[in-house]
This record gives structure tokens, C-alpha cells and sequence, in this order.
């Protein structure tokens, strides 16, 4: 260790938190390489003791003398380190504290800015659903008297936010290997059991096919049933999709009002998926709600936790008892 360097170190009003750091965790090995080298001296004047002369001697001890002092100095530097850098950390530390608080005071006052976006963009948003309404009231006058040949008026909100429905589409078509089946008036009877077919063989009469069975108890009466070769086809379809019909904007979206006690600004009309009978019928209701709610949002928000309340109590003061009235 540089002894000048550190103590010129130390005497700076304000050392880097870096350089703190890195010179204590430095220390504790400078200090065990000084106390290993003192206890070698401490080692070397002992066997000198029978041996040496009193001046080496005497040499020897200034230099464990020495050792010590600088073991000692190098202690002292440790503790004086230790008070600079937990100085240093706590200044770190407060000063991380005023730079996040710095920061969360300027996000809420951009948070305030926000906030006084909400009506204006509530404001916007239910005019959308108004203008949507308004829309949807003259589609459904046209699409109760069209002009002839002419195709009926989707909602506008179906077209934007719907999805339109999909047809079944035949994907693919692999014949099986072919087999006898039943004909003619037992033909609901499907494809010949192929166990029936080991023992009952089938016969051609006349160009045409039949397989012969024996019935009742005795085996004696045969039964004739006509067959003939088909073969099942595996047919893969997808299916269509039904179309998707969104719910109304009027009745989903939910916008309260900004002031405690304020009466929302929009609140969805009838219940939720099944405002209307077909989208877009429900336009008067909409348009009536949006006067309405205008009206509310012009009166004077009541406060939510109600009246103030006035409470008399009494106290009694003792009179001290010297005193005269």
C-alpha cells in the first residue's frame, strides 16, 4: 500500500463511490499480506536470538516494529474507508431517492394531463355511438320498404366489426374397396356381414345376386335376399362458420362519470348481448339514452359521501380549588 496515495486519498471532501468501494474491497487482502510478512519477521528473529548479535537484533525488532505500525496504519485506513463509503452509499442512495421522486412528480402531473383528456375523448366516443344509431334508424326505414330487386342494408357495425359466415367446402373424396350390400327391399340392412358371407355364399340367378339363409328351428325353409356390390366413399368437409355478430358498442361500453358523484357519462343499454333483436334495431333507444345522459352530465355531481353532519359533545372542566368565583 502506498500510504501518501491513500491518505491523500482519503482526504478529499467527496471520493467517488466507485473508487470507495473498490480500494475497501481491496484492503482486506493488503492486510493479510502485511500480516503474513510481520509474523515471517517475528519467525526469523527467533531463530536469530541465540545467533545474532545484539545490533542485528536490534535491526530486526525496528523492522517488526515497522511491520506492526504499518498493520496498524492499514486498520486505521480500513476503518476510515468504511465511514467514507457508508457516507458515500447513503448519499448515493438519497440522491436515487430525489431523482425517482423527481420522476414520479413529473408522472403525476402528466398523469393530470390525461385525466383531463377523459371527457373530451368520452364526448367522442359516445357521439361515435350516436352517429351509429342515427345510421342505423334510416337503414332500418330503407330496409323495411326496399325498392324492388334491391338487397337489404347490413349494419354498419356488422360490416366493421362482424365477421361474415363461411360455406361447407368438400375437401376430399376416397372410394373404399367394394363389398356386397343388401338390395332391393332390405337394403335399409346395410353392408353383408362378412361372417355371413363365410357360410352363406353368394349366388348369381339370372344376372343378378342373392344369398341364401336357412330359418326356423329345423333349418329346413330358405330365405332369398337380393344383394349387390357397392363401396362407401370417406367424403371430408370442413364445415361453415356461422357469422359473427358483434354487440353493439351502445351495448357494451361503459364510461362513468369524472367527478365523484357524477352520473355516467355512458352506461350500456339493455343487456349486454341482447340489446337488440337484430343489430341495428335498437337505434331509438340509443338515441334517447344519449339525450338523456347529456342531461345528467349537465347537473351538479352530488357528493358521494353524502351530507355533513353536525355533532355536539360536551366536556367538563374542573374549577381549581383555590379559586374564587
Amino acid at each position: 500500500m502506498d500510504l501518501k496515495d491513500i491518505l491523500g486519498f482519503l482526504r478529499k471532501p467527496k471520493p467517488k463511490l466507485a473508487e470507495l468501494r473498490d480500494r475497501a474491497a481491496a484492503l482486506p487482502s493488503e492486510i493479510d499480506t502485511a500480516e503474513r510478512a510481520a509474523d515471517a519477521l517475528e519467525r526469523r528473529r527467533r531463530d536469530m536470538l541465540l545467533t545474532a548479535t545484539d545490533a542485528e537484533l536490534s535491526t530486526i525488532d525496528a523492522d517488526i516494529a515497522a511491520a506492526n505500525r504499518g498493520i496498524e496504519r492499514l486498520f486505521a485506513v480500513k476503518d476510515a474507508l468504511a465511514e467514507k463509503l457508508a457516507a458515500a452509499e447513503a448519499e448515493d442512495a438519497e440522491t436515487q431517492r430525489k431523482r425517482k421522486y423527481e420522476a414520479a412528480l413529473a408522472a403525476h402531473a402528466e398523469g393530470l394531463t390525461a385525466l383531463r383528456d377523459y371527457v373530451p375523448a368520452a364526448q367522442t366516443i359516445i357521439d361515435v355511438i350516436r352517429r351509429i344509431a342515427a345510421a342505423e334508424r334510416i337503414i332500418a326505414a330503407a330496409n323495411s320498404d326496399l325498392p324492388t330487386g334491391s338487397a337489404k342494408i347490413e349494419s354498419p357495425e356488422q360490416t366493421a366489426r362482424g365477421i361474415p359466415g363461411t360455406s361447407t367446402i368438400e375437401l376430399s373424396r376416397k372410394p373404399q374397396a367394394w363389398a356386397w350390400h343388401y338390395a332391393g327391399t332390405n337394403e335399409q340392412w346395410g353392408f353383408v356381414d362378412e361372417g355371413l358371407l363365410a357360410t352363406c355364399p353368394v349366388q348369381e340367378e339370372n344376372g343378378r345376386h342373392y344369398i341364401e339363409t336357412r330359418v326356423h328351428s329345423n333349418y329346413t325353409q330358405l330365405n332369398k335376399y337380393l344383394v349387390e356390390k357397392r363401396r362407401r366413399i370417406e367424403i371430408r368437409t370442413q364445415l361453415g362458420l356461422s357469422p359473427h355478430l358483434p354487440i353493439p358498442l351502445a351495448g357494451s361500453v361503459t364510461l362513468p362519470g369524472f367527478a365523484p358523484g357524477a352520473d355516467d357519462l355512458w352506461r350500456p343499454v339493455g343487456s349486454i348481448g341482447g340489446l337488440y333483436g337484430e343489430l341495428g334495431s335498437g337505434a331509438d333507444t340509443v338515441l334517447a339514452q344519449v339525450e338523456a345522459l347529456a342531461e345528467a352530465s349537465r347537473r351538479r355531481p352530488k357528493d358521494p359521501r353524502g351530507e355533513l353532519v353536525v355533532n355536539v359533545t360536551h366536556e367538563i372542566e374542573a374549577r381549581n380549588s383555590g379559586a374564587v368565583e
